[in-house]
């Protein structure tokens, strides 16, 4: 996908044995890393992290529970940030 190679895209998607019909390498790194719903995700990921950490919280420090937050945020900054 750095390559700009469509075909380079779905052979990865075809190695970690993901299901989806993207399209454009844009529609899967979208998908891929800010969509919730996708199980895939690194912000479905992330959210679970933090639910785990919220039952959690008895036994995990703050800071262990702030550095998730801090991770979510930037994602969803990165989600907005203009691009070129």
């Amino acid at each position: 996908m750095i390559d700009k190679s469509h075909q380079a895209c779905s052979e990865f998607i075809e190695a970690f044995g993901l299901v989806g019909n993207w399209g454009t390498a844009d529609a899967f790194l979208q998908s891929f890393i800010f969509d919730k719903v996708n199980t895939n995700s690194v912000a479905h990921s992330l959210e679970s992290a933090y639910d785990n950490a919220i039952m959690l919280r008895e036994e995990i420090s703050t800071e262990a529970m702030s550095f998730i937050q801090i991770a979510m945020d930037n994602l969803e900054k990165t989600r907005t940030f203009p691009r070129e």
